[in-house]
């Protein structure tokens, strides 16, 4: 037997085909009735490893039609696992193997036979691929190359199965040697045409080039490498990749351009509704947005709308420290500086705007959240009040723990948000037994002065009681009116500390704000009655003023917090569309 036969070259056999029979199995039985003239021989042989010689020269009487059968057997272990054992997949692996050949007008027939099942290949191809698809070329280096892009139906078609993967199959001499993946390519079009319209893509490509470059064993190609001396004149893979790239998605255009539409609105229904703050920088994130995979989900464009934010945010701090530099050195023109301070500048304000605009988005998710919060629970029991704390102030915190950002203080009044001095749950003795707000019992005050420094007499300060929502079992002994008083009480004898065990320090002017934080039910309209309270104007609130601590109490109800908030933020929710 020839090793590296010609006989088939000009068909592009390689002559070592059948020394792989015998990398996967052990034994190759051939029986072959052919003619010489008009004479019919038959020869019978068995080809594997083991033997040093092959005897094929026996000829004997021909017992059947001419042609071959060749019976493989004795597969090997490790390639087991891997061999399709369904009569439905090896038809599909055969096909897959074989598509350009059933291309071809001259095409043998080809019966597939498994015990009782027999299968025509050359019907079943007709059938999966019934639609001809649609053929680009392009060329490369002076070489042809052709591509047939088929649409393929995701279910099964009659006895065969095929690889649903969208591909592009690298073919040489009809047969196929090398795919290129395209499930990754296109931003995600791969899945979203499974998913939407329940198809997939296969593509053949085909070329002399291909042919020529084919190794021996059928399982590659020899591409001259990239940045080589002979890349000018040769192809190399990448070259072909991004040329059968093109082609695809130039097949694909109306499922990539109707891809495209559907994420942009996708994009914009997503910024209108939920993340206003992204659309100041529309205009200079549009790669950004081509850069979202189609069908992404809204965690998905949320994720890559913020990194394109944060990386322009890099770019124009870059580009005004670039500025700068240019200004400082005299190196630019008066109609340049003019340009380049009008662009930054342009750029920094639409910055602005999107922070603004996340910030009152932030406002209204934290809205949304404590009015959530006011309201049952599946158990039919209301939060607690630590829930409520910790969405306004942070529990056990003081300024100096928590950033601006952090705390939610303009839910009760706008003027909080810019105090000096905060602490919440913060004993006001100057010892750890001292009097304070039990966790336990869900007594949490926070305090809150306009002014900052250890040894200031401070000019006014406020104290906030909150409670659980809709509890209704206060009596003369235990109610916020009268925790209220005793902290002010603590804080004008000279007995309270501020976080640091540093003395509060109050006078005779120092104005006390005392805010009960609670729904007013019957028990505690009951107390307020009788302690002379007033109902605020909007019928909501309650307040009073106790002369002798120069302190004004107000009760302010978990509704009539939510809607002043609502209120004050309503005309910035308006204009983002919130």
């Amino acid at each position: 037997m020839t090793v590296k036969s010609t006989y088939k070259a000009s068909r592009g056999g390689k002559g070592v085909g059948r020394f792989c029979w015998l990398k996967v199995f052990q034994n190759a039985d051939i029986e072959s009735n052919y003619l010489e003239g008009d004479e019919k021989y038959s020869r019978k042989f068995r080809f594997n490893l083991s033997a040093s010689t092959l005897d094929d020269d026996s000829v004997e009487e021909p017992t059947g039609s001419i042609g071959t059968i060749v019976h493989l057997f004795g597969l090997r272990a490790e390639y087991a696992k891997s061999m399709p054992i369904e009569f439905e997949e090896i038809a599909g692996a055969v096909i897959h193997h074989c598509a350009p050949f059933f291309l071809l007008d001259d095409c043998p027939q080809i019966v597939f036979v498994d015990g009782d099942k027999e299968l025509d290949l050359n019907e079943a191809f007709a059938k999966l691929f019934s639609d001809k698809g649609e053929t680009r070329s392009f060329e490369i280096a002076g070489y042809t190359f052709s591509l047939i892009g088929l649409e393929m139906p995701i279910d099964d078609i009659g006895k065969v199965k095929l690889d649903k993967t969208n591909r592009v199959m690298f073919c040489a001499n009809n047969r196929c040697v090398d795919e290129l993946k395209l499930d990754s390519s296109f931003n995600g079009l791969g899945s979203l045409l499974k998913q939407k319209h329940s198809l997939y893509f296969i593509g053949i490509l085909t070329s002399e080039y291909l042919d020529m470059k084919v190794n021996a064993n059928r399982l590659s190609f020899s591409f001259v490498e990239e940045n080589s001396l002979f890349e000018s004149i040769e192809p190399s893979r990448k070259e072909i990749d991004s040329k059968v790239e093109e082609c695809v998605k130039d097949i694909l255009k109306d499922y990539f351009d109707e891809a495209v539409n559907e994420r942009e609105e996708a994009v914009r229904k997503y910024i209108t509704e939920e993340a206003p703050q992204y659309k100041p920088l529309m205009k200079h994130l549009p790669q950004a947005i081509e850069g979202i995979k189609f069908g992404s989900s809204v965690s998905n464009i949320e994720d890559s709308l913020h990194d394109a934010k944060r990386q322009l945010e890099k770019d124009i701090a870059k580009e005004n420290d670039e500025l700068l530099v240019k200004i400082n050195n005299n190196s630019l023109s008066s109609e340049d500086y003019e340009h380049e301070f009008a662009e930054c500048t342009r750029k920094l304000v639409d910055i602005n705007k999107a922070s603004l605009a996340e910030y009152i988005a932030h406002r209204k998710a934290v809205l949304q959240l404590f009015e959530a919060s006011l309201k049952k629970r599946p158990d039919e029991k209301y939060e607690l009040e630590k829930f409520l704390h910790e969405l306004i102030f942070p529990v056990r915190a003081t300024s100096e723990d928590v950033s601006y950002e952090a705390h939610n203080l303009w839910l009760i009044d706008e003027r909080l948000t810019y105090s000096q001095y905060l602490a919440s749950d913060i004993s006001l003795g100057a010892s750890a037994g001292k009097k304070r707000p039990d966790l336990l019992l869900l007594d949490h005050p926070v305090l809150v002065s306009d002014e900052d420094g250890p040894g200031h007499t401070f000019e006014s300060i406020s104290i906030f009681e909150l409670k659980r929502p809709m509890r209704d079992n206060y009596d003369g002994k235990d109610n916020p009116i009268d925790q209220l008083q005793e902290y002010a009480e603590k804080i004008k004898e000279g007995n309270a500390i501020d976080a640091t065990g540093r003395p509060i320090r109050v006078n005779e002017n120092t104005r006390i704000y005392l805010y009960a934080v609670c729904d007013v039910p019957a028990s505690l309209e009951k107390i307020m009655r009788r302690r002379n309270f007033k109902q605020t104007p909007d019928g909501l609130g309650w307040h009073v003023y106790v002369d002798d601590l120069n302190a004004s109490i107000e009760v302010l109800p978990y509704d009539k917090i939510l809607a002043d908030s609502k209120m004050r933020s309503r005309v910035f929710f308006e204009k983002l569309g919130l």
